[in-house]
């Protein structure tokens, strides 16, 4: 059984995502230090490794269609060696979590939770599947800063539930039909003018809520910037490929302004931990 195969099962890349979210957390904690950010990255990381991992196990007969090239598809891992992968990754993020505290441990059984609930039964239920994804991506920003002042990235972790929750519906609109292929029921199935004026207001509702944080003296320097030159015109940007219904470029174009987004939090993070 090959390590990297393994890895690749994990989805490093959302992994990424999500240790960004909770660094940036960290950065507004209250004594934030190397060993407070390595184990709560290391709680979040192995978190959501272990969503992907039971993601692929109860989804093994439907990726035969849609995602033919993966492990436990092919035969590369089998389902008891993942079985125990995902055990093992469960237990790396809840004695990371604990190592920082039992509140923190507490924190981390709770997406360890939901994310096997999601693979379980709510990944096939139209918009649920969506809305619980996006807001284990808004739970990174707050979980990070658990220690300290959560309060802080309330409205960012919002934004952050919003663009991602935009996301999740384009993707499922264009993946429609390979997902129809693969039996797959998502939010693509309920009535298309409903959801497309749900796009709308979702969109509406996170560039009203964008600005939000520059109120508060901890993101009135760099993120004010971000925001007005690069997130705004992304999310204008967004609006136009969704009224011409462009799935895949609204799709990267949303990743790229949760990415401008979480960046410009950051930067105002350290900005906040230097004063």
């Amino acid at each position: 059984m090959k390590l990297t195969v393994l890895i690749s099962m994990t989805r490093p890349g959302n992994s990424i995502m999500a240790a960004i979210g909770i660094a940036i957390g960290v950065l507004f904690s209250s004594e934030p230090n190397p060993i407070l950010l390595t184990c709560l990255i290391i709680a979040g990381m192995s978190a959501l490794s272990f969503g992907n991992v039971v993601n692929d196990i109860f989804d093994v007969e439907t990726d035969k269609i849609a995602h033919p090239e993966r492990a436990l598809v092919t035969g590369e891992i089998s389902p008891v060696q993942a079985k125990w992968f995902a055990v093992f990754l469960a237990i790396v993020s809840i004695c990371a979590g604990v190592a920082v505290s039992p509140i923190h441990g507490i924190a981390t059984l709770i997406p360890l939770i939901l994310l096997w609930l999601y693979a379980w039964k709510f990944k096939a239920t139209p918009l649920i599947g969506n809305l619980l994804v996006s807001a284990l991506v808004a739970y990174t920003l707050i979980f990070g800063a658990l220690s300290g002042s959560p309060t802080l990235v309330i409205i960012p972790a919002i934004l952050a539930f919003l663009t991602n929750l935009i996301r999740e519906i384009v993707k499922d609109l264009a993946d429609e039909q390979g997902d129809r292929a693969a039996g797959i029921t998502t939010t693509a199935s309920l009535d298309r003018i409903a959801v497309d004026r749900l796009i709308t207001i979702l969109i509406v509702a996170s560039m009203i809520t964008a600005p939000i944080p520059a109120i508060l003296p901890q993101f009135q320097l760099i993120y004010p910037i971000a925001i007005g030159v690069i997130v705004i015109p992304l999310q204008i940007r967004g609006l136009i490929f969704h009224r011409q219904k462009n799935r895949s470029a609204h799709a990267s174009n949303l990743k790229l302004q949760l990415l401008a987004g979480l960046l410009a939090i950051a930067a105002e993070g350290v900005r906040y931990l230097a004063n």
